[in-house]
């Protein structure tokens, strides 16, 4: 610990001598006299004649550590006087700031040697603790630390060596300091986010990422969070990891987790030969729907349409992550005309985005459609023959719309198809 020794002017002490010490130890001083800047610097030589004031290092010490005192807490000081031949001793202990403020509260450890005086701002001796031993003696207190913010602190003793001739000349005064700084703790180390693992989202949309985040530094508790408040099932997008201790201290690091990806849509076609749907998708796994239900045991590029029923169809693949993708309706009408063939009418694409070309495949004789949508407002109105009949829905609002198709001997089939 750096310690600070200064010169100060006197001591206003007690006299040398026995009889003038014992007279002062009912501690009747209402000021102090340790030559500190508090106390301007007063002191007693004029009224004790012998060798010059000296200043002495080691005549303080005390337990406060090298780093300094803590605010609050309590430590001991200890006040050393000797002298070759003299055996008779008196001390005045202060405390004080930069300023010359008294700093931080006196308690007595040995009231038969030591006092409080002044109004507690200071320590002396009492009429019983003046006598040393082998020419020294020491005195020990109690002091606590004052509250934050009062910065270095510094000690002002005055000692008197008396001579013992019962008068106040020969006595030999001493003074001392010793400066102690308030303790400055080191700033806490800072926190750190460290992102373990991240797990992209493996199909698209399905919210099943997460990311693995840890923390160094800061002190602990350390608590993780996350933007959404949960490290897994999380959909492709940006989060924010932070990490924050138990005083406060944050770090944040923005993760991405990359979107996930399906199998490209897969194509439907009709095959009127085969009386089948097929997609050339190539896909882990297959599944064909009608009206949006699964078929059973449709798991193949193929689906024969022998003994099934007009309506939507539809399939879905997927890949090896079991990420799945769903083609576009297609719509199939089986019916009969007056000979007795059957005809039949595909539309696609189902859905179809408003402005593209909605097509419908027709096999049969003449035949009218109607287009209403589904308030029954009447949207076109037109004749088709067989072949592929083209409708750019470019004047056609997004909506779902009902397609009336009426051969020309009176059969009449439904279709509903949505415009995006």
């Amino acid at each position: 610990m750096r310690r600070k020794y200064s010169i100060g002017l006197g001591i206003g002490l007690i006299a040398i001598i026995y009889g003038k010490l014992a007279s002062y130890s009912g501690g009747f001083f209402s000021t102090g006299y340790t030559g500190s800047p508090g106390d301007n610097g007063m002191s007693c030589v004029s009224c004790h004649a012998g060798s010059p004031v000296t200043s002495t290092q080691g005549a303080i010490t005390t337990n406060i550590p090298q780093a300094g005192y803590v605010p609050g807490q309590s430590y001991t000081v200890t006040v050393t006087a000797q002298h070759p031949t003299f055996n008779v001793f008196g001390f005045m202990l202060t405390a004080e700031t930069s300023t010359g403020a008294k700093a931080g509260t006196w308690s007595i450890l040995n009231a038969t040697e030591t006092q409080l005086t002044a109004g507690g701002n200071y320590v002396s001796h009492t009429s019983s603790g003046i006598f040393g031993s082998s020419n020294s003696k020491s005195w020990t207190v109690q002091w606590t630390a004052p509250t934050p913010g009062v910065g270095p602190v510094t000690f002002y003793v005055a000692i008197n060596r008396a001579n013992g001739n019962s008068t106040t000349s020969g006595d030999h005064i001493q003074i001392a300091s010793l400066q102690v700084m308030q303790y400055t703790p080191p700033p806490p180390p800072p926190v750190s986010v460290k992102i373990d693992t991240v797990l992209d989202e493996r199909c698209l949309n399905g919210c099943n990422g997460s990311i693995q985040a840890s923390a160094t530094g800061g002190i602990p508790p350390i608590t993780l969070s996350i933007t959404g408040n949960s490290f897994t099932n999380l959909c492709g997008g940006q989060y924010w990891v932070i990490a924050t201790d138990s005083i406060g201290q944050t770090d944040s690091v923005l993760v991405q987790v990359k979107n996930g990806s399906n199998p490209p849509i897969p194509d439907i076609h009709y095959d009127q030969a085969y009386s089948l749907l097929y997609t050339t998708a190539k896909a882990q796994g297959y599944e064909w729907y009608y009206f949006g239900q699964a078929i059973p045991n449709s798991n193949n590029d193929t689906l024969s349409l022998t003994g099934m029923q007009a309506g939507e169809y539809s399939v879905e693949i997927s890949d090896s992550l079991s990420c799945r993708s769903m083609s576009q309706v297609l719509s199939i009408i089986f019916g009969n005309i007056a000979e007795g063939n059957a005809y039949r009418c595909v539309v696609y694409p189902n859905p179809v985005l408003s402005g593209d070309w909605l097509f419908i495949k027709y096999e049969g004789g003449p035949a009218t459609i109607q287009i209403l949508s589904i308030e029954g407002r009447l949207v076109l109105s037109d004749k088709i023959y067989h072949g592929i009949h083209s409708i750019n829905t470019h004047t056609i609002a997004p909506g779902v719309y009902l397609l009336f198709l009426k051969s020309s001997k009176g059969d009449l089939r439904t279709v509903k198809f949505l415009v995006k």
